[in-house]
């Protein structure tokens, strides 16, 4: 007897893996002003991670969303990653960009 079966685990159809970074090479803000950005993967990342993000912006690692406030006007290039079963991905550098006048002082 021969016995043939497949597994299909949502997110790994087609060859699956670990997951790729798909999400917008730069992200832009203004000093002051809310603002978020959503780390989007390919193969169903169960966790996500983020180094060097601008002052002001913090990560949920849960869900991928970069959410705060800037506080400083300039260009940094943050490094973005995602983890699966299948493993982590390379982390992929993004550029976020700040722009805007900061208070005045009185």
């Amino acid at each position: 007897y021969s016995l043939e079966f497949s597994i299909e685990w949502p997110g790994y159809a087609n060859g699956g893996g670990a997951p790729a970074i798909t999400s917008a090479n730069t992200a832009t803000g203004s000093v002051g002003t809310v603002f978020t950005h959503q780390i989007t993967a390919t193969n169903a990342p169960t966790a996500y991670s983020a180094t060097n993000l601008p002052s002001g912006l913090t990560l949920n690692p849960a869900t991928g969303l970069i959410t705060g406030i800037p506080t400083a006007i300039g260009t940094t290039v943050a490094t973005l990653g995602a983890t699966n079963a299948a493993g982590t991905t390379r982390g992929r550098d993004r550029t976020f960009r700040t722009s805007g006048c900061p208070a005045l002082r009185r």
